[in-house]
C-alpha cells in the first residue's frame, strides 16, 4: 500500500522521498480538474513539474519575485519557471503571438534574442519588425503601423532596457503605452538589472522576462529563466498549450537555489551597479586607449526620468567599451587582464567579467547586421563583481591600466 503524500489540508506530509509529482488530497477527480485547468480558488496546482507547473520550491520562488517586482499588487500577476532565461523568451513569443501575430521588437536586445526575433520566428510564420532606436517613440509606432499595412495583428513590443552590451535605455512607460494603443501585449527583459534596481511592472508593463542565472543567482552556477505576466494575459498564453508539450522546465534544486540568493539581491545588485559606474569613470578617463564608454549614467542625464526615477538612480550592472584598434587589440586586452574572468556571464558577485560581443554574445549575427545595431569588433563589455569599493579601486582600476599599458 502506497503512502500519502498529502494529508486532507493538503499539507504535505513526512515521506522518506521526493517527487516531481503531486498527489492531489482529493485524489483522481481533482488531478483531471487540474489538467482540464479547473484550478479553484486557494488550491495551488503542484500536480506534474514536467508541464510546466510548479513544485512548491518554483511556486515560492516566483511568489517572492513577484513580491520584488509588484509590490502590494502581486496578486494581479502570475508567473511560471524556466530552464533558462531564452526558453522564458521563446515560450512568451510563442504563444503570444501565435498564429502569425507581429513581434516588434527592439534592435538593441542580447543576441540570441535578436536572433530569435530577426531570423527563427519568421521562419516560424510569425513577422517581426525591428526597431533600431528604441529610445524614439515615432520608430515603434511607425514599425507597429507597418506590421498593420502587412496585414498583421500587433501581438507584442519587446525590448531590453537597459539593452545587452550597449547599455541603450528606453522609457519604458512608452513602450507600454504604445502596446496599449494597438491593442498589444506589452513586454520587458528585466535581466541586467532584476526587480532590485528596476520594476517595469510599475511603469505599466504587461509582462516581464529575467534570465535567473544572472544577478538572481549571484554566482553563476544555476541556468534558469522566470515569466511574469498580468493574469489574464497569462492565462491566455497557457491556453496555447506550449507550456505543456515543450517543458523547458526549471528544476526545483534549481528554484530552492535562487530562493537562499534572493534575500542579498538588492544589496548585491546596488553593489554591482556601483562598481560599474566607477569603472565607467576611470575609462572615460584613459582617451589614448579607448574610443567611447557605454554607461547610461555617461549616456543619459542624471536628473532625468529614466535613470533617476525608472532605475532608481543605479546605472545597472554593465558597461562597455569601444577600445582603440580592432578585434585583435579587443581580445589582447581582455588576455591581458589579470583579475578578470573571461566568461559570457553578468553579476557573479565573486568575479569581474568580461568578454569581447562580436564574437560571443552576439557572434549568430552576421557583420553586417552587427554593424547596424551598433556592435563593433572592438567592443568589451564588463560586467563588475560586487566587492566592496576599496577592494575594487585597488585591484580592478590598477588590473585595467596595466592591461592597457600591455597592449599599447
Amino acid at each position: 500500500m502506497g503512502r500519502r503524500l498529502h494529508g486532507g489540508d493538503g499539507a504535505v506530509n513526512e515521506t522518506p522521498w521526493k517527487s516531481i509529482a503531486f498527489a492531489p488530497p482529493e485524489g483522481a477527480s481533482q488531478l483531471r480538474r487540474f489538467f482540464s485547468g479547473d484550478i479553484r480558488e486557494n488550491e495551488i496546482p503542484f500536480f506534474y513539474h514536467g508541464v510546466g507547473r510548479h513544485t512548491p520550491e518554483n511556486y515560492a520562488l516566483v511568489k517572492k519575485i513577484l513580491e520584488g517586482e509588484c509590490g502590494a499588487d502581486k496578486n494581479e500577476y502570475d508567473g511560471i519557471t524556466f530552464a533558462s532565461g531564452m526558453s522564458a523568451i521563446w515560450m512568451f513569443l510563442l504563444s503570444v503571438c501565435a498564429p502569425g501575430k507581429a513581434v516588434i521588437y527592439s534592435g538593441k536586445i542580447y543576441g540570441c534574442t535578436f536572433v530569435a526575433c530577426y531570423e527563427l520566428l519568421p521562419d516560424l510564420g510569425i513577422p517581426t519588425y525591428r526597431v533600431d532606436n528604441p529610445g524614439d517613440e515615432k520608430a515603434w509606432r511607425e514599425a507597429a503601423e507597418k506590421a498593420i499595412s502587412d496585414g498583421h495583428d500587433v501581438g507584442c513590443l519587446f525590448g531590453e532596457t537597459p539593452s545587452n552590451p550597449l547599455t541603450d535605455c528606453f522609457l519604458i512607460r512608452m513602450l507600454a503605452s504604445i502596446a496599449r494603443e494597438f491593442n498589444a501585449v506589452s513586454a520587458i527583459d528585466n535581466t541586467i538589472m532584476t526587480h532590485a534596481l528596476q520594476r517595469p511592472f510599475l511603469w505599466g508593463i504587461d509582462a516581464v522576462v529575467i534570465s535567473a542565472s544572472k544577478g538572481l543567482n549571484g554566482s553563476s552556477t544555476d541556468l534558469g529563466g522566470i515569466l511574469l505576466a498580468k493574469k489574464e494575459i497569462f492565462e491566455e498564453m497557457s491556453s496555447r498549450k506550449f507550456f505543456h508539450t515543450m517543458r523547458p522546465v526549471m528544476s526545483p534544486s534549481t528554484a530552492g537555489c535562487l530562493l537562499q540568493h534572493l534575500p542579498y539581491l538588492e544589496v548585491a545588485m546596488k553593489r554591482h551597479s556601483e562598481n560599474a559606474r566607477i569603472l565607467s569613470l576611470y575609462l572615460m578617463t584613459e582617451e589614448n586607449f579607448v574610443e567611447k564608454v557605454y554607461y547610461p549614467s555617461a549616456l543619459y542625464p542624471c536628473g532625468g526620468e529614466i535613470l533617476r526615477d525608472q532605475m532608481n538612480g543605479c546605472g545597472g550592472p554593465l558597461l562597455s567599451f569601444e577600445i582603440n584598434g580592432g578585434l585583435e587589440k579587443a581580445e589582447a586586452f581582455v588576455d591581458a587582464l589579470q583579475h578578470s574572468a573571461t566568461m559570457v556571464h553578468i553579476c557573479d558577485h565573486r568575479y569581474t567579467l568580461v568578454n569581447c560581443s562580436g564574437a560571443t554574445t552576439h557572434a549568430d549575427m552576421d557583420e553586417e547586421t552587427q554593424r547596424a545595431v551598433g556592435i563593433k569588433s572592438n567592443l568589451i563589455r564588463v560586467s563588475p563583481s560586487a566587492e566592496d569599493e576599496k577592494t575594487f579601486r585597488e585591484y580592478l582600476i590598477r588590473d585595467f591600466r596595466q592591461a592597457f599599458e600591455k597592449v599599447f
